[in-house]
């Protein structure tokens, strides 16, 4: 599908979407949070929204997980989707570990329907190598010329992985994030696409408060469009968990919180 410049793409949770606005082309959306909160979770409930729901192309930089290891995880939300809808999937996706079985559960599944989480995305993990700023930027521009019609959507687990380059390696730790968000910015805004980036935020607590005196994220808030900072409450009976999400565009304009209850084990996110 063609591009348009003023296109928006919707994360598929309504309420998100509201205070949010979607992602647009040339935004750089930071989600924010402790280890263990939700990040990737959320971002691949996104990443897999926008490659089925909305047919676009996506890209998946981990940089601490392997690629086996992702494409299930988004599989988890359509393989569900089919149960509810009565259609036999089996119990297969449990042991899927390469990519060959994959497409084989998929097509068994739902056929196209899930068949799309694939064909629509790439994953190219950097688990445990050494990756710098320059070399996310070049995957990025070597994968957005492999498809035609570009990418829509590239997602990067996580900002502290991302190794600083020759300019920013005399600065401090908050400086080099604000540089790398800068240079994410740039190439987001050349070639026309949304970036997610994952970011671990270290805090005493939750709070707003305690959140908005951590000098990483006030750097990352200032550097990006928009920060989605989440955290989560302890799990229910069911083993649902609540989940809070704070949006903000810049570091001093938090705009809403957003209550959401969350499902890990298939990656649902259901407005509270």
């Amino acid at each position: 599908m063609d591009k348009q410049p003023d296109a928006i793409m919707e994360t598929g949770i309504a309420p998100l979407d509201e205070e949010l606005g979607g992602i647009h082309y040339g935004d750089v959306v930071v989600i924010a949070g402790r280890a263990g909160s939700g990040k990737t979770s959320l971002s691949l409930a996104i990443a897999e929204h926008v490659s089925v729901a909305e047919d676009r192309a996506i890209l998946i930089i981990p940089l601490e997980m392997e690629a086996e290891d992702v494409a299930p995880r988004m599989l988890t939300c359509r393989i569900t989707a089919a149960r509810v809808l009565g259609k036999d999937t089996g119990d297969e996706m449990r042991d899927v570990r390469n990519e060959g079985e994959l497409i084989k559960v998929a097509e068994s599944a739902v056929g196209p329907i899930i068949g799309n989480v694939i064909t629509q995305t790439r994953i190219l993990s950097k688990s445990g190598v050494d990756v710098g700023i320059d070399d996310v930027i070049d995957i990025i521009r070597d994968q957005n010329a492999q498809i035609d019609g570009g990418i829509s959507l590239v997602v990067v687990d996580f900002l502290q992985l991302i190794r600083p380059d020759d300019t920013s390696e005399s600065m401090n730790r908050a400086a080099q994030m604000q540089y790398i968000v800068d240079r994410l910015k740039e190439v987001a805004e050349e070639l026309q696409l949304g970036v997610l980036l994952m970011a671990q935020v270290y805090t005493e607590d939750d709070t707003l408060e305690g959140l908005l005196t951590n000098d990483q994220f006030r750097a990352i808030a200032n550097a990006t469009d928009k920060v989605i900072f989440i955290s989560k409450g302890e799990p229910d009976a069911n083993e649902y968990y609540p989940v809070r999400i704070d949006v903000f565009k810049g570091v001093d304009n938090p705009i809403e919180e957003v209550d959401v209850v969350v499902d890990y084990q298939t990656m649902n996110f259901d407005h509270d």
